[in-house]
């Protein structure tokens, strides 16, 4: 064998040998190959039965075998994401290229800083898979996502909306939609999107979960409770938030007028109801001091005020606070409101500005409360301040949202300057009141509370005919709006509408017994048909020409004239008894008169008449019979008569010589209000010793000055007379004139509601002519104290001071005098 025989042999088995070298390393190579793709098919099996820690210990060792990326890190990123272990996918992020990367990475990193909060790489991921692959469903609705969480909701509804039509089924895209839709506060589309997937997936017990609670969300709680089929897939908290906001919507929806007013108690009834569960309820659950136990006891507070069960208001109060706990505003103001309705205005007002310095939002409701709490407590200069303060602050017009807003009248404003106005009604400053009233009633015509209030101003000036008249119009608009049937229940009883006045009253009471204003109505009509006791008591001692010598018209005086009354009898009739007592000293002996009368009182619209039969003993017995009466015409006009056969009008000089006189006389009336009244009065005496005297007189009383504590008025008389006979006894000038001017000075020294004290000082002076004597001055000083109290209750006590003319003589005198009117 040559050698290049032998050479190419060596070649060959070179050959052979690195061939077989090849073939040794390949099959080791796919051996090992089969070995990863067998595990890696095994990880992604443990991974989708949920087994994930085996799984990811696995894909990680075979994604740290490759050089990375590779398809087994890849994997590993994703059932990262698919444990939720979110963080860690981040922390591969700089082993993830993003313009290599396949689309399931990308979107499950994408997820992990979403989750993670980091939405500004998630953005990019998304912006990336976007560019990459454009039309992947996921990743634009994950874009869209967390647009909204970057509240970029323009963006996001730029891209998930446009979805909806091409996909209007797809599960995720409607959730996505659902979370647009919460993060922009409009909840009821987002309702809508619950109710379709619940379409597609009746049975999904996320989404009804999340339907029911956004239907509580939105005020529909008791419709989320009625849904609740399974509480266990709610926590807790959200089934007590559930329970918490039931009631409180059960209170707002107390306050809802009812198609049955005799029911209009039932829902709040059914709130306290539910509180009180649920306090029981809380308080085992969750202890005395968590969130859910106390809410409800102050929504309690609230529930307990609105149904006026002022009391237990205030005792829960005192145990919140004896119980170291911080009431809110809300609550507290309830607390306030029970003060002020059970007359306790000095804690209301406290009260009302505690929480004034508590919160800092404008809250109109409690800058009224305020006020009334000023006007019940007697501060009326400071309430009016207020209420300036408080309307001047809102805005005439309030304004819609959206890019073309609507604009509408405050009715806060309208509110805030009619309770201003209201302001100077109660300091009876009624004449601008009035004016203020008209005003903002011609902008607001169809207003029926602005209409309530115009007609109660009328009645309180003395116009009951044409209160009645808008409120009759009121009414026409509002059948069941209560302030003006309160108000017309009242104007009834003014006018003498009596049967009326009581189907009014009773109909209300009996459907609203707690409220303030009703209840005061009934109290008045239950007063009115109460027995009543009438006196005037006065004495007066006189002397002239600053002697001791007896007066004409006698000295040491004593008068007292009494009423007693029956209740009324058929609304219109009261009986009543009559008893007058006059004595005096005269030059020529003591004066004595005694009356005693019975009689009847008849009062119906329009109409006032009385008659009376009495025996009146003096220096001749004497039975006799009077008859007198008033007309009102309208609420300005009105005439008056009286007709005795033993006149009360003859002096006890004359009765004392056992002369008597029968009168008669007319009277006429004009009053244009409660500030200007004058009158014109013409009068017959015919005595029994031949002696005619006719005399006519006049009056004009104004009043100048009206404010809430004190009052001025003037008042001008003028008299004169004429006798047929002269040489009487008694005082009985030929002819005479007469006139004075009082100046008239009210104060409103204290008041509690119905209580008040007044002090009044009259000081007059005049001018007396009387024919043969000569003109001279007379003059007067009066003082007096007036008592009111529960409405039933008067009492008038004063001094008076005088010097007049008699035949040329002046005459000076004191004189006290008592009066008394009670109810009983």
């Amino acid at each position: 064998m040559n050698i290049s025989a032998i050479q190419k042999t060596i070649n060959y088995g070179f050959v052979k040998a690195v061939l077989f070298f090849i073939i040794c390393l390949l099959t080791s190579v796919a051996n090992a190959s089969n070995t990863d793709d067998s595990k890696h098919k095994h990880a992604i099996l443990q991974a989708q039965s949920g087994h994930y820690s085996p799984a990811l210990t696995t894909l990680k060792g075979l994604g740290n075998k490759h050089e990375k990326p590779n398809r087994f890190f890849y994997d590993y990123i994703s059932i990262l994401g698919w444990a939720g272990k979110h963080p860690q996918i981040t922390n591969h992020a700089k082993d993830i290229p993003l313009k290599q990367a396949p689309r399931y990475v990308l979107n499950t990193l994408a997820i992990a800083y979403r989750q993670q909060l980091n939405y500004a790489r998630s953005e990019n991921v998304y912006r990336v898979m976007g560019r990459r692959f454009p039309g992947f469903l996921d990743g634009e609705i994950g874009l869209g996502l967390v647009y909204v969480d970057q509240n970029k909701v323009k963006l996001a509804e730029g891209v998930l909306l446009p979805l909806e039509k091409m996909h209007p089924d797809n599960i995720e895209l409607l959730n996505a939609l659902a979370y647009l839709h919460k993060a922009q506060n409009k909840r009821i589309a987002a309702l809508s999107i619950y109710q379709r997937l619940l379409t597609i997936h009746p049975n999904d017990p996320v989404i009804l979960r999340k339907k029911i609670l956004i239907l509580n969300s939105i005020g529909a709680s008791h419709l989320a409770d009625s849904m609740i089929k399974d509480p266990s897939l709610f926590s807790k908290d959200d089934l007590a938030r559930i329970r918490t906001d039931m009631a409180a919507h059960q209170i707002r929806w107390a306050g809802i007028p009812t198609e049955q007013e005799k029911d209009h108690f039932d829902e709040i009834e059914i709130a306290i109801r539910e509180l009180k569960t649920n306090i029981r309820d809380f308080h085992s659950e969750f202890g005395d001091t968590s969130p859910f136990t106390l809410n409800a006891q102050f929504d309690l507070l609230v529930a307990f005020r609105n149904r006026l069960r002022m009391n237990e208001t205030i005792n829960l109060y005192d145990e919140l606070i004896a119980a170291s706990i911080k009431v809110p505003a809300y609550a507290q103001i309830a607390v306030c409101d029970a003060h002020l309705y059970l007359e306790d205005p000095d804690k209301a007002e406290a009260c009302y500005l505690d929480v004034k310095q508590a919160v800092s939002q404008e809250n109109v409701n409690l800058d009224l409360s305020l006020f009334y709490a000023y006007i019940e407590n007697e501060k009326p200069d400071t309430a009016q301040a207020w209420i300036k303060q408080v309307a001047a602050k809102q805005p005439p017009y309030i304004w819609g949202k959206g890019e073309r807003p609507l604009r509408k009248p405050n009715p806060r404003k309208t509110q805030s300057e009619t309770v201003s106005a209201l302001s100077l009604a109660y300091a009876d400053n009624l004449q601008e009141a009035e004016q203020q009233i008209e005003t903002l009633h011609q902008l607001a015509p169809y207003n029926t509370d602005l209409r309530k209030e115009l007609a109660n101003i009328d009645y309180w000036r003395g116009w009951p005919r044409k209160a009645q008249g808008e409120y009759d119009i009121g009414l026409t608009q509002e059948p069941k709006h209560i302030g003006l049937r309160m108000g017309q229940a009242r104007n009834q009883l003014a006018l003498k509408q009596y049967e009326q006045a009581e189907i009014s009253i009773e109909s209300l009471f009996n459907l609203y017994p707690k409220d303030k204003g009703i209840a005061t109505q009934n109290k008045l009509w239950g007063i009115h048909n109460m027995r009543e006791f009438k006196t005037e008591i006065s004495t007066s001692d006189s002397s002239s020409n600053g002697n001791n010598i007896n007066g004409i018209n006698g000295s040491r005086s004593l008068n007292i004239n009494s009423y007693l009354y029956s209740r009324p009898l058929d609304y219109n009739y009261r009986i009543y008894i009559h008893q007058r007592h006059s004595q005096a000293k005269f030059t020529e002996g003591d004066g004595l008169l005694n009356h005693e009368g019975i009689g009847l009182e008849y009062t119906a619209a329009n109409i006032f008449l009385m008659t009376e039969i009495h025996y009146d003993h003096y220096k001749k017995d004497r039975f006799g019979v009077s008859l007198n009466g008033v007309y009102e015409f309208d609420d300005h006009w009105s005439n008056s008569f009286a007709l005795e056969s033993l006149s009360s009008q003859t002096p006890l000089r004359a009765l004392n010589q056992g002369i008597y006189a029968k009168s008669a006389s007319w009277g006429g009336q004009y009053r244009w209000h409660e500030s200007r009244l004058t009158g014109l009065n013409l009068s017959y005496l015919d005595f029994s010793d031949s002696n005619e005297r006719k005399s006519i007189s006049g009056f004009w009383q104004e009043r100048w000055y009206s404010q809430y504590n004190y009052k001025f008025s003037t008042r001008v008389d003028l008299y004169s007379s004429r006798n047929s006979k002269s040489n009487v006894i008694y005082f009985n000038p030929d002819s005479d004139l007469a006139g004075t001017i009082a100046l008239e000075n009210d104060w409103l020294s204290w008041r509690r509601y119905e209580d008040s004290f007044h002090q009044r000082l009259i000081i007059s002076a005049g001018l007396y002519n009387q024919k043969n004597y000569s003109a001279g001055e007379t003059w007067g000083l009066q003082y007096e104290h007036r008592w009111t109290a529960d409405y039933r209750f008067e009492l008038i006590y004063g001094i008076k001071r005088a010097s007049n003319l008699y035949d040329g003589d002046d005459e000076l005198s004191w004189s006290y005098y008592l009066s008394l009117n009670w109810r009983f």
